[in-house]
C-alpha cells in the first residue's frame, strides 16, 4: 500500500490539564486552528478519481451521522476545497477536536480517509465550593449534562452564566474553574470548582441633577436599593445590571408621568469603593409641561359630551401620561359600548416648549 498524507487540515483543541509534581492544575482549554498543506508523493498533478471513501477514529458518534456532513463522494474527482470544507464542517459538529484527511492507495483504488478524534465524553460532572447558591441553580445555569460530548466552548458560556448568577446575589468576585479527570474509553469526569468571594453591596446611589423630586421619590421607582441591616435577608443592596437598566426605564416613566417629558436619564455609573458599590444617576429635568387644550377628533358620535367629561387630562394641569392612557382605555370603552369593538385610540400630542 502506498500511502501519503495530500491534506491535513488539522483543526486541534489542545487541553491544558497538565500535571506538575503529582497535581492537577486548572486551565482553560485552548482551541486553535491550525491549516497545514502538503501534496503526497506520487500524486500526479491532475486531480485523480476517488474510489473509495473511509471513516476512521470514530468511536461513539455513528458513522453515518459523519457522512452526512461530507460531500465527497466515491466516483467524484478529488477537489482541495471540498476535502477542505468537509474538514470544518466535521469540525463544526463540535463532536471532534481533531480532524484530519489523508490519500492513499489501496490495492490499486484511490482512498479518500477521514481521520477523527473525538472529544471526551462527559461521564459525571461534579461542583465544589458552593454555599450561598444552591447546586440546582448553579447546575441550571450551566447548562451542562452527563451522558454528552465535552464543549470548551458550552463550558465556558456555563461559567460565565453561573458567575451572572452569583452577580445578582452580590458576589462580584465569584470564581469558577474547572478541570476534566481521565477515565477508560474516552471518557471524562468535568469538575467545577467555585471561590464564591464576599459579598459585595450598594452602599449608596447618587442622583446628580435632580430637583423637582427628592432622593427617597425617585428610589421608591427603582427596585435596586442600597444595602442596610437586613439586606441578608432581603437582598436588598444586589447590583443587578439588567435590572438597573430597567430601573432607569422607570425612572423616565415617573419624570413622563409628572410633565418632565424632555427628560434624560444617562446610563448609570457605578463605582466600587471600600465600603461597596457607588452608583450615581445623572438626570437632566428639563421643565414640567402642562395641559394646553385636550380635543377628541376622528370618527365620532352624534353625542360625544359624555366622553368629554370623562376625561382625565384637563387643560391648566400638569400633563400625566397615566391620564393619557386612562383616557385612552376610557374611549376604547365608550365606542366600545356604542358597538365598535375594534375602534382604534391613538393620541396626538403637539409639543410646545414655549408656552409649556
Amino acid at each position: 500500500m502506498v500511502c501519503g498524507l495530500l491534506q491535513h487540515w488539522g483543526l486541534l483543541a489542545v487541553a491544558g490539564n497538565a500535571e506538575s509534581e503529582g497535581k492537577m492544575h486548572w486551565r482553560p482549554v485552548v482551541l486553535g486552528l491550525a491549516l497545514l498543506l502538503s501534496l503526497a508523493a506520487g500524486v500526479s498533478a491532475e486531480a485523480p478519481r476517488i474510489d473509495r471513501v473511509d471513516i476512521r477514529g470514530n468511536q461513539r458518534v455513528d458513522e453515518q451521522a459523519i457522512r452526512v456532513q461530507i460531500r465527497a463522494r466515491p466516483g467524484t474527482t478529488l477537489d482541495e476545497a471540498v476535502v477542505d470544507e468537509d474538514i470544518r464542517a466535521l469540525w463544526r459538529t463540535g463532536f471532534f477536536d481533531r480532524v484530519e484527511a489523508e490519500w492513499s492507495t489501496e490495492n490499486g483504488m484511490n482512498v479518500l480517509t477521514y481521520r477523527v478524534r473525538e472529544r471526551p465524553y462527559i461521564k459525571e460532572v461534579k461542583i465544589e465550593g458552593e454555599k450561598k447558591v444552591s447546586k440546582e441553580d448553579i447546575d441550571a445555569a450551566l447548562k451542562i449534562r452527563p451522558n454528552t460530548i465535552l464543549d470548551p466552548n458550552k463550558i465556558q458560556r456555563g461559567i460565565e452564566e453561573v458567575k451572572k448568577l452569583y452577580a445578582k446575589k452580590g458576589y462580584l468576585d465569584a470564581r469558577v474553574e474547572y478541570k476534566t479527570e481521565p477515565l477508560p474509553e474516552n471518557q471524562v469526569v468535568l469538575r467545577f470548582r467555585i471561590d464564591e468571594g464576599k459579598i459585595v453591596r450598594i452602599a449608596e446611589i447618587r442622583f446628580e441633577g435632580a430637583r423637582a423630586f427628592s432622593k427617597r421619590q425617585l428610589l421608591k421607582q427603582m427596585q435596586t436599593q442600597e444595602k442596610w441591616f437586613l439586606s441578608f435577608v432581603t437582598g436588598a443592596g444586589n447590583l443587578d445590571q439588567e435590572v438597573l437598566k430597567t430601573d432607569m426605564e422607570r425612572l423616565t416613566a415617573f419624570y413622563y408621568d409628572n410633565g418632565y417629558i424632555d427628560v434624560k436619564i444617562d446610563e448609570p455609573r457605578v463605582e466600587r469603593r471600600e465600603d461597596g458599590l457607588h452608583v450615581t444617576v445623572r438626570i437632566d429635568e428639563g421643565a414640567p409641561y402642562n395641559v394646553g387644550r385636550v380635543r377628541i377628533a376622528g370618527d365620532l358620535l352624534p353625542d360625544m359630551s359624555a366622553a368629554e367629561q370623562k376625561l382625565k387630562l384637563k387643560p391648566g394641569e400638569r400633563f400625566r401620561t397615566s391620564k393619557l392612557r386612562e383616557d385612552i382605555s376610557m374611549l376604547t370603552d365608550f365606542y366600545g359600548d356604542a358597538g365598535y369593538a375594534f375602534v382604534n385610540v391613538s393620541p396626538d400630542t403637539d409639543v410646545d416648549p414655549t408656552s409649556r
